[in-house]
């Protein structure tokens, strides 16, 4: 039974979906969307930043064959909008990056 479960951890570990987090702190909410993402295929993340003296979190997916929009929320935890004529690429120029909160990457057997 111990050499089944060790097989089936190893296994696992190959193939399963790893969910980097550092998300201590995160609001509720942004919590919430990491326990019910279950699938790492479009490779989604949330990075925090500062922007406008506030901070603002990214949500996003960078999977190569994914489209999204990017969701943007504050530090409560509620979605944001950004002001009219304001793009991603324009929060993207006027942002501070403070780091990494989470990512979601599939671990691929290169065997």
């Amino acid at each position: 039974m111990k050499r089944f479960l060790a097989a089936a951890c190893i296994l696992f570990s190959v193939y399963a979906c790893t969910k980097e987090d550092n998300a201590n702190g995160l609001p509720p909410a942004l919590r919430a969307m990491i326990d019910s993402s279950g699938n790492c295929t479009c490779e989604p993340f949330i990075n925090k930043y500062e922007w406008r003296e506030k901070i603002v979190y990214l949500f996003s997916v960078k999977g190569p064959a994914c489209l999204s929009t990017p969701f943007f929320f504050n530090e409560d935890g509620t979605k944001l909008g950004l002001p009219a004529n304001y793009t991603y690429a324009d929060f993207s120029l006027e942002a501070k990056f403070v780091a990494k909160v989470w990512e979601c990457t599939e671990l691929r057997n290169n065997n």
